[in-house]
């Protein structure tokens, strides 16, 4: 009976390393060496040509006008091509900044840009944006459509974006800062110029008033994961050594 009861316990403590071992319970991204199927699309996102290697988006179809989206790093070696598929805890989208390929919470919704918080919430406007888009109105003589999203904003004409402008160069000084390569966190409007007031930009929920800017991959990050950490570490597996069929990528923090 007692022997009965411990065969028991090691199957239950079995069972339970073999669907942990099968998932990704560390947070930990996970690039699976994946076939690239006659129906799969790819379409290239990044391109680092100098060393072979793409960022790309997978596109499977399954029939019945059914698709799903993967990312993927794609690479050449003795003349074929290998993809590396990233999967990762499987709870949260994926999205690719300048920094990090990130799982974020309110995957689909643009949580990057500019914030206003008012007692500790976020506010729907932003201080002098209904005056900034009313004086672009009276100057547009073209009839573009004009669309204001967390302080971008973008010209529209004929369903293509034509013009691209940024709440900031309405309000900072430095004329010359270039929002879409500023290093990922929380910065802070402070007398014409932005301050880092935190490393991530979930930092924002602890502020209680200002207007503040959160570069990509926004707020709402569960994890991040440094993209010249996953394309050297496929650079390695496929070029320096024998090929692996699984990578694995910690988070940071």
């Amino acid at each position: 009976m007692q022997d009965c009861k411990m065969i028991k316990i090691l199957c239950t403590f079995f069972l339970f390393f073999l669907i942990c071992g099968c998932h990704n319970i560390d947070n930990r991204l996970l690039l699976i060496k994946a076939d690239i199927g006659k129906e799969d699309e790819l379409d290239t996102l990044e391109s680092y040509t100098a060393r072979d290697l793409h960022i790309v988006q997978v596109v499977r179809h399954s029939g019945f006008d059914d698709f799903s989206l993967h990312y993927g790093v794609l690479t050449h070696s003795g003349g074929r091509t290998i993809l590396y598929e990233m999967i990762g805890t499987g709870k949260y989208g994926k999205r690719i900044s300048k920094e990090f390929i990130a799982e974020v919470e309110p995957y689909g919704k643009t949580n990057w840009g500019w914030f206003s918080v008012k007692n500790g919430k976020l506010s729907d406007t932003l201080p002098g944006m209904s005056k900034i888009l009313l004086g672009l109105e009276s100057e547009n003589s073209k009839g573009e459509f004009i669309k204001e999203t967390n302080g971008y904003i973008n010209f529209y004409l004929n369903g293509k974006t034509v013009k691209e402008t940024n709440y900031g160069d309405y309000v900072i000084k430095d004329s010359a800062l270039n929002f879409s390569s500023m290093k990922y966190g929380l910065y802070k409007l402070y007398k014409g110029s932005l301050k880092l007031v935190g490393k991530n930009g979930n930092d924002i929920f602890k502020k209680k008033d200002g207007v503040f800017f959160i570069p990509q991959p926004g707020y709402g990050v569960i994890n991040k994961y440094r993209k010249s950490q996953i394309l050297d570490a496929v650079d390695s597996a496929v070029h320096l050594g024998e090929e692996q069929k699984k990578i694995w990528i910690k988070p940071e923090n």
